[in-house]
């Protein structure tokens, strides 16, 4: 049987993109074909892209620019990257109308939370340092996608990021948050896959169960 084909987002500097390994990876080993996007936006191609892959990675990166949810720049908000912000939000709408799997991670749950008009906390502390991630409990809400998937009402994740989901987007629903009350993973009911989560599953889906059921789970949305 062949695999299906996901097309990932990745962060572009300069002539270069950037885009880490570990992404090609975890979707290969959960048997997906992993295939990386050039970063500028051409309505054009996002429109063709999202017609003929089979689902699409919204990778980890940079901070999304704040005027798309009508905020000012926090002084720790990252720099932005118009080019990578209008091309991932134009290839979203693209693939929401053709109801293709979604899985978005770190940036990517973020970015999905704010093409569908949601906000975010601009900086967090003490959900990363420079080195390692930083490791806690998400606790998931029965009755959500990510519950199906792990079948658990508390996982083990890392983090590595200092913005968070605030506001949710339009049909957008909490599946995790951790002890505070704060979102950890999104998703939309109804849709054939769509999640999006606040850690990084593909640096640990070889030594994790949970986090590995993510990707077995994207990838058997494409087989439905």
């Amino acid at each position: 049987m062949s695999r299906p084909v996901v097309a990932m987002t990745g962060e572009l500097q300069g002539e270069n993109i950037h885009l880490h390994q570990r992404y090609f990876n975890a979707l290969w080993d959960a048997g997906m074909m992993p295939v990386a996007l050039p970063a500028r936006l051409d309505w054009t191609r996002a429109e063709e892209y999202a017609d003929r892959f089979d689902g699409f990675l919204f990778t980890g990166g940079g901070d999304v620019d704040p005027k798309y949810y009508m905020e000012d720049r926090h002084p720790k908000c990252g720099e932005p990257n118009p080019e990578r912000d209008s091309f991932e939000l134009s290839l979203l709408t693209s693939v929401m109308l053709r109801d293709k799997p979604v899985l978005g991670i770190c940036r990517g749950i973020q970015l999905l939370n704010v093409g569908l008009g949601g906000s975010l906390y601009q900086h967090v502390e003490g959900h990363a340092n420079s080195d390692d991630p930083v490791w806690h409990d998400v606790y998931v809400r029965e009755g959500t996608l990510l519950y199906d998937i792990v079948g658990k009402e508390k996982i083990r994740v890392n983090s590595w990021h200092h913005q968070m989901v605030k506001g949710t987007g339009k049909s957008v629903k909490v599946c995790a948050d951790i002890e505070d009350g704060r979102t950890e993973a999104i998703w939309i009911p109804g849709r054939k896959f769509f999640l999006g989560v606040q850690w990084h599953p593909e640096m640990y889906y070889a030594q994790d169960e949970d986090a590995a059921k993510i990707f077995k789970a994207f990838a058997a949305s494409m087989e439905m």
